[in-house]
């Protein structure tokens, strides 16, 4: 190899890891916890079970948007998210196992690395199964689960975000009008939850998200329209459409 190839092939090495180094080096400088989520898998069953397939992301949108109100913590925005799995090839359908979110997790440089899968049935029933890992030692260090109706999915996830700052000796969520503005470059600045959300919207929003992800932005554009048209109480959709500049 020439030296003009090698000089260029370590340029190009370089700009691909430097948004991880940046993320790392950002993390180093903040003391907080940085904690990051991945999309839940689907593991429903059934005839319509694919159906469901992308809720993984709005639940990892959701449970992002609660645990980011916790300010004594850093949570990886989505975008973060979205980029390191597509400079690793990480598709939508590939299922996220222990390794892998603790390889993610220190792209990212998160300390903890959130994944889990969810069980969603046509009776109207969800259950959100949750694992996180300590990307440092590759080692799980605690585990949760939670249930309840799919129309109360915004309640389920408080639950689950709970049960993972107590389960990973985090510093507990406070109270909404306690609530201080979020530090740091990947803490998310987005309003809490709304109490109750129907689950058509979830999955319209659900679907957005996915398309967005995908880079498809003309189909991201229209399921977000539809979901502010259907449920027009629903900010979430409101807030991706602004950034979409739509």
């Amino acid at each position: 190899m020439t030296r003009l190839k090698i000089v260029t092939t370590l340029a190009a090495a370089a700009l691909a890891l430097a948004p991880a180094l940046s993320m790392a080096q950002a993390a180093a400088q903040d003391q907080r916890p940085t904690v990051a989520i991945m999309y839940f898998n689907n593991g429903s069953f059934g005839r319509d079970a694919r159906d469901y397939d992308a809720l993984g992301r709005g639940v990892a949108d959701f449970l992002i948007t609660e645990m980011a109100g916790n300010p004594a913590i850093r949570v990886v925005e989505r975008d973060a998210l979205d980029k390191i799995m597509k400079e690793q090839d990480l598709g939508a359908s590939q299922r996220m196992d222990q390794e892998t979110a603790s390889r993610v997790g220190k792209l990212l440089g998160a300390r903890y690395m959130v994944f889990g899968g969810f069980i969603a049935d046509p009776k109207g029933n969800v259950q959100l199964n949750a694992r996180a890992v300590n990307t440092e030692t590759g080692m799980i260090v605690h585990t949760d689960a939670v249930s309840g109706k799919a129309d109360g999915m915004m309640d389920v996830i408080r639950q689950l975000s709970e049960k993972l700052n107590k389960g990973m000796k985090l510093h507990d969520l406070p109270r909404r009008s306690a609530m201080a503005p979020a530090g740091g470059t990947t803490q998310v600045a987005a309003a809490p939850l709304p109490a109750k959300v129907p689950f058509a919207a979830v999955m319209l929003y659900s679907k957005g998200i996915k398309a967005l992800g995908e880079g498809n932005k003309a189909e991201a554009t229209t399921l977000f329209k539809k979901c502010v048209s259907d449920f027009p109480e629903f900010e979430k959709p409101k807030d991706e459409l602004k950034k979409l500049g739509a």
